[in-house]
């Protein structure tokens, strides 16, 4: 998928706009960056970006199964792997999805839907019981991706609120409470518009996670 990617990037169709040919971007490309980003990868990078390589790096795998492997050959294997997941190979996903709908959508005028994307393969067909499965599905899948995300950002919340204040327990009544109040901030930008409330609450939400990363990076002993 990637190779593919890359030379539809470098072909004709490259520069082709998936839109309408007079059409301009309605974000600049920075706000653009920062909704794609807090929209597809946010918590699940926070999360796993360092959850992940230390995974790799304690636990048994094919890794550490190797006996001749020294200490830090084993830290260096479980970052690439780490990359490998959230790198180009992760994005390529998100980047063949939005090409196919955008360009079914945009210059083909069917509807925004996943079933759309089929319509070159199984013709009107989308529009039965065929294009209803492959939405259903989709739906499906995306609510399961949407509750990962949603669960494990909770336990990080919890965890995070716990160390500033220690009387906060690590319970699921607090959990439970979290995911409300996430609930109701995302309930509130989708209200709001792409405009107004995605696009500002991405942009915050990017910010405030660049600046932690500064932070990290410039703190003595970041124990956190």
């Amino acid at each position: 998928m990637l190779v593919f990617v890359i030379c539809i990037y470098f072909s004709k169709y490259g520069s082709m706009k998936l839109g309408a040919d007079d059409d301009e971007p309605e974000f600049p490309s920075g706000s653009w960056f920062c909704m794609l980003f807090a929209c597809g990868l946010g918590v699940g990078l926070f999360f796993y970006g360092v959850g992940e390589p230390v995974l790799h790096y304690t636990s048994i795998n094919r890794y550490s199964a190797d006996r001749f492997m020294r200490d830090n050959e084993l830290a260096q294997s479980a970052m690439t792997v780490t990359i490998f997941h959230w790198g180009l190979h992760g994005w390529v996903v998100y980047t063949l999805i939005g090409m196919a709908l955008a360009f079914i959508s945009f210059r083909k005028g069917l509807p925004m839907t996943m079933k759309s994307c089929f319509y070159p393969m199984v013709g009107d067909r989308i529009y039965g019981w065929m294009g209803n499965l492959i939405d259903i599905l989709s739906l499906i899948t995306t609510v399961f991706g949407v509750c990962t995300s949603l669960g494990i950002g909770t336990v990080q919340l919890n965890s995070g609120l716990r160390e500033i204040v220690p009387s906060l327990e690590k319970t699921l009544t607090v959990q439970v409470v979290i995911i409300w109040v996430v609930m109701g901030i995302a309930t509130f930008s989708v209200l709001s518009g792409v405009g107004s409330g995605i696009r500002r609450i991405s942009e915050i939400c990017f910010g405030v996670g660049m600046f932690l990363l500064i932070m990290i990076f410039m703190m003595d002993d970041p124990w956190f």
